[in-house]
């Protein structure tokens, strides 16, 4: 009986372990949610905004820290094609810095989104644009700030793994148990001499 508790323990805590294990896995590859809403503000003029309802131009600063993954989503709530990159200055580039760019050729169509993952390698003041002809002039730009992660104002708290918390909460349920049933074990062997 103890072996079959024992087994049933162990088994418990390598499936926790691997449903971590995947769980970390899946975190790791998507990055820090981003979201712009790209429009016309009147006939002749365009840009972002952090809603629907919200565009301005220039659009709205971004703020990123250099090493840090983000996935950037564009909505086009407006009634033309637009798209969106950063670049060095305010001017569409077939060569987006840290590959960020959103449908540089193919554009996003009116009611449609586009997203991308990147990472910034380097520290500076960028610019994010829509690279769609004549879209840059007619005011759709904004700002972006690429800070060390040193340079922070909050300081960062280093994330305990995922894998080893639910390794700790297997382990907290199980050996109580194991011991309970060990006890129960030696207390039935007790009574009967």
């Amino acid at each position: 009986m103890f072996i079959r508790r024992s087994f049933l323990v162990i088994t418990i805590v390598i499936v926790i372990g691997l449903l971590s294990a995947f769980a970390v896995t899946v975190r790791a590859s998507s990055g820090t949610p981003l979201t712009l809403y790209a429009g016309e503000v009147s006939s002749s003029t365009y840009g972002f905004g952090n809603t629907a309802s919200t565009i301005t131009s220039p659009g709205p600063p971004l703020t990123l820290v250099e090493g840090t993954t983000y996935t950037m989503t564009v909505y086009n709530v407006g009634t033309m094609v637009h798209a969106w990159e950063i670049v060095s200055t305010k001017a569409a580039s077939t060569s987006p810095l840290f590959g960020a760019g959103i449908d540089l050729t193919s554009y996003i169509a009116p009611g449609s989104s586009g997203s991308f993952t990147f990472t910034p390698n380097k520290t500076g003041n960028f610019y994010y644009v829509c690279p769609v002809p004549g879209h840059i002039a007619l005011g759709m730009w904004g700002t972006v700030v690429v800070s060390s992660a040193t340079s922070s104002p909050s300081p960062t708290i280093p994330e305990f793994p995922s894998a080893l918390i639910l390794m700790f909460i297997a382990l907290a349920i199980t050996a109580p148990v194991a011991l309970l049933a060990r006890q129960k074990t030696k207390t039935k062997h007790f009574i009967k001499i």
